[in-house]
């Protein structure tokens, strides 16, 4: 998991998943909702499934760093080939 003050790359996901759904991520006593911007599947088994989610909260402190100094945007895809959806 990699994060940014505007979303977060996960890896080894295993739901089913489109692009544009909405999820909730929990950390410890701490829940926000994301949207699905992207899905690649990096190779086999499905464990190497990468999504990148964007914060549709972002004044929650999810995270227990400051973020404000985070360069990047970790909900947009550093590649070429995405996955609209994984079914």
């Amino acid at each position: 998991m990699n994060i940014s003050a505007k979303g977060t790359r996960l890896a080894g996901v295993r739901a089913r998943l489109s692009v544009g759904d909405s999820i909730g991520i929990q950390y410890r006593n701490r829940q926000a909702q994301f949207r699905i911007k992207w899905i690649a599947v990096a190779g086999k088994p499905p464990s190497a499934t990468h999504i990148g989610v964007e914060c549709l909260q972002p004044d929650k402190e999810l995270w227990p760093i400051n973020l404000a100094a985070q360069g990047g945007d970790l909900c947009e895809f550093p590649g070429q080939d995405i996955t609209n959806s994984l079914k």
